[in-house]
């Protein structure tokens, strides 16, 4: 398992690095195509088979909020298109209401998985598209990666207390704190490779930020699994599971990043 993950890991993370490092156009269509693949899982994952129109109607909702966001349809903001797909879900919910008491969770479901899906790892393109961008996403992405990656040998090596088990039993205080340390580490090193204009003290704050964010984002995916009584989102990444088990700590931790440059850093 762990040589599929490592072997799965060298052919599609310099991919990655690459659009990363390209911007625009291609990236945007990397993090939209990643976030419909993700609202694929999330509706496998939240209402199972079946209910295919409203399916149908998360997936459309995904790529309008995307896109709104990403700038690509200039005439929409993301506030604007609320009402027309709260309303949309609401009526493909209706016109197949059956069974009953489990109209209001699917309802739900779909909304929350419009912007779940939709709105959060979008902000990795947005980053990319700041001054300084390329090494403000290399932050984001690296930081989570270094944080799993640290998190993992930390807790396999040192894991003595749970961090929180009614949702993750495997996860450790001490994973966590070596996962908060390798953030720390990979932004200070985006920082001095890509001669990043950020201070220190804001660089060290930016890794806090990616390590807690993208562990919150892991405990939110690994809720979302174990209600649905799953280990992983789907098999579309061989070794890793879903697109959201491996991208639920930059779902979080790219909009966070993006929230401190806008309200602190600026």
């Amino acid at each position: 398992m762990l040589l599929t993950r490592a072997l799965t890991a060298l052919v599609f993370a310099p991919l990655l690095l690459y659009v990363v490092v390209r911007g625009g156009l291609a990236l945007d269509a990397t993090v939209l195509a990643l976030s419909l693949a993700g609202a694929w899982e999330y509706m496998q994952l939240g209402v199972g088979k079946g209910s295919y129109a409203l399916k149908v109607g998360v997936y459309l909702g995904t790529a309008l909020v995307a896109l709104a966001i990403l700038g690509r349809i200039p005439a929409l903001g993301v506030g604007e298109l609320i009402a027309p797909i709260t309303i949309a879900l609401a009526m493909l919910v209706l016109a197949r209401p059956e069974p009953i008491p489990t109209a209001l969770t699917r309802f739900g479901t779909a909304m929350l998985g419009v912007f779940y899906c939709g709105a959060l790892l979008v902000h990795l393109a947005m980053l990319r598209a700041l001054p300084q961008g390329l090494g403000l996403t290399l932050v984001a992405l690296l930081g989570t990666w270094a944080a799993d990656t640290c998190a993992y040998f930390a807790g396999r090596l040192f894991g003595r207390h749970k961090l929180y088990p009614v949702i993750s039993p495997a996860k450790t205080l001490e994973g966590a704190l070596g996962g908060l340390g390798g953030a720390i580490a990979a932004a200070l090193l985006v920082r001095y490779v890509t001669a990043l204009e950020l201070s220190l003290g804001h660089t060290v704050a930016l890794g806090v930020i990616t390590a807690v964010m993208g562990m919150l984002g892991d405990l939110v995916e690994s809720m979302v699994k174990r209600s649905s009584g799953v280990k992983d989102s789907s098999h579309l990444i061989p070794g890793h599971g879903g697109v959201l088990d491996r991208f639920d700590a930059v779902m979080f931790a790219a909009p966070a990043v993006s929230v401190y440059l806008r309200w602190v850093v600026s």
